[in-house]
């Protein structure tokens, strides 16, 4: 072994303890880098053969009524590779044993063998019959939710009427690897399901015979071109028959879904771990620097024996790659283990027949050269001190430090202060730089902490928000087609009903220019008070002026300002296009929204003063015997509680992103160790001489250990403030870095975050000082003392 290899070795065993803090950081960061990157992989592997396996479609469109001559048509637009026509409905569902509102879609299969298009994925039973109109396939999550087994009876309302049907399988498709209802934001399994039925006894119950309202399409290639020319072809087609407009695969709601989680996952897999690699980085670049500064005499006596100033330089880069590739590897392994956990959990909300486990070589290759490149960069200002430091100079002790009166000093503060204090002071008054790095680094420890607290601030506050602000019904009522407004008094008529405020709610293409966005339009009274718009300060704003009102990320999508002219398509009805003036945006937090007055939108639309749905107050005691009479209203299409959706999105949020955040947590407490550990050991090393020497003229063990400790303390403290303000920094740009379509977490830290932030910091202190403290207690006089000065 040559001789550098072994001081190599020999210098990475005296400062074993930094290098471990050390290498825990750059673990953290690849661990996270690695997760996501597996996760990633694994969900997108998975999508993509499901998807081709059970043939997901390309276009999507819905109708009210479309004979089925119509599907030649549609067979016959240019690129179209394969057509599947369905009926699709929405109906009550009575589940024995539950008294909620549960509502479900049924979806038509074949008569005859399995759906050319968005087939399904047969867990266990079988497929319907043909000839037995009570058998239906049901979905694994709903069936899960509430223990249905094969030979099982639910009841599906039709017309006002319980259908009964019989479960005979359970099965999953590509359609619905997010299941989730009209509405909704997660998948609530226990008030939402689907099922299938064979196509003929689906129609004949809804008299839907020789017709279809749902149609799928496959094209001989996914160009965007091709896929906006045949949307264009079929929207012409089911325009006369009551077309919903056509969507690509992208907006599909499922796969909308899925796809904004990827593009999170994308973005978490490179903001996050940058963060911990750029902490790991600076610590590197401290610890080379101080270590070259003990060590100026041994390499300047290597250079005078020969070593030249590339192979010194290698040495220190050596001495950052060894303690990077071991940080590495810890963090390889934990990431392979963390990428199964998530696994686990996205399984529960994405549902797929199989899974793919796809860590790619180059997800572990990007992690070594990410590592790679920290170590370098930590390394380098280092390297340059060995290379520019002269042997004949080097080989005197560096000359002492010019005297001046501190500021301490000047301010006359002195003489209220012990001697160790005032050393305490002075020697940070003198080393400025030294000591400002020391506050950024701890500074940046406390940071993440914030971030990971706030992160659960910000979602609690959406929820606030959202649940308690915007809505305040108990009940949402949908119906199967625009009702008479009557129907208000009718509602408010059943028993247990307190308070009923109607809504509408129309289905748009809005366009400006080039640019437009398929939506739903709401349609509010002005003086709702059940279901409302907010504006930043979450106070109301009254819809009582024509126009639309945007949600702020819709109309920056659309490029359009309060003021300016949108072109509204209306999909339903007689389908009117009109000009229509933005009259204001919205800070909305879940989901892109246009909201219109109620007379506006009638007055738009060219229909009578009818309503789609209503909202509800009731009265807790009466409400089981509410929801039957609701579930035997025909028109009623279904009914939602807020609370459920309320506890869907709470459990969504406490099962995946909470154990991200708890992540992210346990690595922050390991960079705010490791950070003021290596800041309390590389003080204790430069200063051990010095240390040592007040121990031989008289000073306790405790007063050294006050002066370096109380060291340590003033810099913790003074980087509690800035770790604070560079956490709120840090958490404004991972917001924006997040939002999405589905949700926009507003930036909230609570003074809770602050206090366990602060305390974290600290914490990590006081056990580096006391590890410290052994350290100084164990000193060896007479060893340190006879080091050749």
């Amino acid at each position: 072994m040559k001789a550098l290899d072994r001081k190599l070795l020999r210098d990475l065993w005296n400062v074993r303890s930094q290098v471990l803090a050390i290498a825990l950081v750059v673990s953290s960061g690849i661990a996270l880098l690695v997760m996501a990157q597996g996760v990633f992989g694994s969900l997108l592997t998975t999508r993509d053969a499901y998807y081709t396996r059970y043939a997901f479609a390309d276009v999507f469109a819905g109708a009210k009524r479309v004979p089925n001559w119509v599907e030649e048509r549609i067979a016959a637009i240019p690129g179209v590779k394969q057509v599947q026509t369905r009926v699709v409905v929405s109906v009550s569902l009575d589940v024995p044993g539950v008294t909620d509102p549960v509502n479900g879609r049924l979806i038509s299969l074949p008569d005859r063998g399995r759906p050319a298009l968005n087939d399904v994925a047969l867990r266990r039973g079988r497929f319907p019959e043909p000839d037995r109109a009570e058998e239906a396939l049901v979905g694994e999550r709903f069936a899960e939710a509430h223990g249905l087994d094969l030979g099982d009876r639910l009841f599906a309302v039709i017309n006002g009427r319980r259908q009964p049907l019989e479960i005979v399988g359970v099965g999953l498709s590509p359609e619905f690897v997010y299941g989730i209802g009209p509405g909704e934001l997660v998948p609530d399994p226990k008030h939402f399901g689907f099922l299938w039925m064979t196509r003929r006894h689906l129609a004949t119950a809804f008299e839907m015979e020789g017709g279809f309202n749902d149609v799928a399409l496959t094209l001989v290639d996914r160009s965007p071109s091709l896929e906006r020319a045949v949307i264009v072809e079929l929207d012409a087609i089911l325009d006369p028959y009551g077309g919903l407009g056509a969507i690509p695969r992208a907006d599909q709601t499922s796969n909308w879904y899925l796809q904004n989680e990827l593009s999170q996952l994308e973005n978490m897999g490179l903001l996050v771990p940058m963060i911990f690699l750029a902490v790991a980085t600076f610590l590197l670049n401290v610890v080379l620097r101080r270590t070259v500064a003990v060590q100026r005499e041994q390499i300047a006596a290597l250079k005078a024996l020969g070593y030249s100033n590339l192979r010194l330089g290698v040495h220190y880069v050596q001495w950052a790659i060894v303690v990077v590739a071991f940080g590495t590897l810890l963090g390889i392994g934990a990431g392979l283990l963390l990428a199964e956990a998530m696994l686990g959990l996205y399984m529960e909300y994405f549902r797929f027949p199989f899974l793919i486990y796809d860590v790619s070589a180059s997800s572990i290759l990007i992690a070594v050269g990410v590592s790679l490149a920290a170590a370098t960069v930590g390394a380098l200002g280092a390297v340059r001190s060995v290379v520019s430091l002269p042997p004949a100079e080097a080989m005197r002790p560096a000359a002492p430090e010019t005297f001046r009166v501190s500021l301490f000093e000047r301010l006359g503060v002195r003489r209220w202060l012990s001697q160790p204090a005032r050393m305490v002071l002075r020697n940070l008054s003198r080393r400025p730089v030294r000591a400002g790095l020391s506050i950024v680094g701890i500074a940046f420890a406390g940071a993440i902490m914030v971030v990971g607290w706030a992160m659960i601030d910000s979602m609690d506050e959406l929820l606030e928000v959202q649940f308690n602000i915007v809505q305040r019904q108990d009940l949402s009522v949908s119906f199967f087609e625009p009702v008479e407004r009557r129907a208000v008094h009718e509602l408010a008529a059943l028993s247990g009903v307190l308070q009923v405020e109607p809504t509408n709610g129309v289905a748009a293409r809005l366009r400006n220019g080039h640019l437009q966005k398929q939506t739903a339009i709401q349609a509010l009274a002005p003086d709702a008070r059940l279901r409302r718009v907010v504006d930043l300060d979450y106070r109301a704003i009254r819809l009582d002026r024509p126009g639309l009102v945007l949600s702020t990320l819709l109309a920056e999508q659309l490029r359009v300002e309060p003021g300016d002219t949108l072109v509204v398509e209306i999909m339903e009805d007689s389908r009117p296009v009109r000009e229509v003036v933005l009259t204001d945006t919205v800070d909305d937090l879940l989901g892109v929204t246009a909201y219109m007055e109620q007379e506006s939108l009638r007055r738009l639309v060219r229909r009578d003063d009818t309503i789609t749905g209503a909202m509800l107050k009731i009265d807790t005691l009466a409400e089981e015997r509410l929801y039957g009479l609701l579930k035997a209203m025909p028109a009623v299409a279904g009914a939602t509680l807020r609370s459920a959706a309320l506890q869907s999105i709470r459990t969504y949020m406490l099962d995946n992103m909470a154990m991200m955040m708890n992540v992210n947590l346990l690595f922050a407490v390991i960079i705010a160790f490791g950070v003021i550990y290596n800041t309390a050991r590389i003080s204790l090393s430069e200063t051990s001489r010095e240390l040592a020497s007040l121990r031989v003229i008289g000073f306790t063990r405790g007063e050294i250990s006050s002066i370096l400790l109380g060291e340590l303390g003033i810099l913790t403290l003074a980087s509690i403030p800035l770790g604070l303000l560079l956490g709120f920094a840090m958490i404004t740009g991972v917001m924006s870095v997040f939002e999405s379509e589905l949700f926009r977490l507003p930036v909230v830290v609570e003074p809770s975050t602050f206090l366990v932030s602060a305390a974290t910091v600290l914490g990590s202190m006081a056990i580096s000082a006391w590890t410290v403290r052994r350290k100084l207690h164990d000193l060896d006089l007479v060893a340190v003392l006879k080091t050749r000065e």
